[in-house]
């Protein structure tokens, strides 16, 4: 199952074609139960949670028993959290759940902050499992890179 976190650029139900009008926000906010929230995407194997429409801050304390719910639906499930240094939910949400991979945008992300966000997700308790470099940009053909 896959999970948008991060509602302050919200892209799956756009990309996947679902409505938004309730998701993880509403959830958390106690608006709604988490039959509302789910949706199957067309030709897909997969649920997904968008992040609905819910503006007020996320209610973190509710975030375990919609994992212990999503457990019991789905054999796996990713959230899609914010930027971890400047949301302070994002390290907030890390922390209940049961492991994060940090992504790393290349040629964009400095070393250094990727080291601060990975330093404040440990600190906040947050287990960190590793991490993902993205967006990697080759410069010299593919092929080459074998042989180096």
């Amino acid at each position: 199952m896959l999970i948008e976190g991060n509602k302050r650029s919200p892209s799956f139900s756009s990309y996947f074609k679902l409505d938004a009008d309730t998701g993880f926000s509403e959830y958390l906010s106690g608006s709604c139960d988490i039959d509302e929230i789910i949706h199957t995407p067309s030709d897909a194997s997969f649920k997904i949670i968008t992040s609905g429409t819910d503006k007020r801050p996320l209610a973190i304390r509710n975030l375990p028993g919609l994992m212990a719910s999503i457990n019991k639906k789905a054999e796996m499930s990713f959230i899609d959290l914010p930027p971890v240094l400047p949301y302070t939910e994002a390290a907030e949400l890390a922390s209940c759940l049961d492991g994060v991979i940090l992504v790393i945008r290349s040629e964009q992300d400095k070393w250094e902050v990727a080291k601060a966000a990975a330093q404040l997700l440990e600190k906040s308790g947050a287990r960190l499992l590793g991490t993902i470099l993205n967006r990697k940009q080759y410069y010299i053909p593919s092929w080459l890179y074998p042989l180096l």
